[in-house]
């Protein structure tokens, strides 16, 4: 009798150590896939927040309608549907980054923006490069970048917009 016991007792600790090795392997699964889903909702969150800014940007002309760096509302970059105008430009590229961020409720992320002619080249408003904001360093992740047609005078060009968590 006294040997069945102790057999017991190795077979109670030896389903409590398969048990434990069990549950730490099951918790480290769910600290991995918590992690993966928060970085997926993080950077889903980020694309919704960039395709909205760059609606208002080439879908409206902004609050007021004739806005300047002064008295701007929302800021919307066209007098008409994807049609780029040069002063709403010209007064975008005029205000501070961080009257920007605060405008576009993006204070916890940095932008880069700029409008560029189908060969990349940066074009001009009254005279100014269209290019606002800082350029990603290279250890950035999770920099979303979207880019939207729009129309300039006559010519087809690219309004490009980047984000990212500080």
């Amino acid at each position: 009798m006294h040997k069945r016991g102790q057999l017991t007792s190795m077979d109670f600790i030896g389903s409590v150590v398969v048990f434990m090795l069990l549950m730490i392997g099951i918790i480290s699964f769910w600290n991995v896939y918590g992690l993966r889903f928060n970085a997926n909702l993080e950077q889903e969150e980020l694309t919704l927040k960039i395709v909205k800014i760059t609606d208002v940007f080439i879908q409206n002309q902004g609050v007021p309608t004739g806005w300047n760096e002064t008295n701007v509302a929302v800021i919307g970059l066209v007098n008409s549907d994807r049609k780029l105008d040069e002063d709403k430009l010209s007064s975008f590229k005029n205000m501070t980054y961080d009257n920007i961020k605060e405008l576009l409720n993006i204070e916890a992320y940095e932008f880069y923006f700029r409008v560029i002619d189908t060969n990349g080249a940066l074009i001009k408003a009254n005279g100014q490069f269209i290019e606002i904001g800082n350029l990603p360093d290279f250890d950035v992740k999770n920099i979303i970048k979207i880019r939207r047609i729009a129309l300039y005078g006559i010519q087809q060009v690219i309004v490009e917009f980047s984000m990212w968590k500080k």
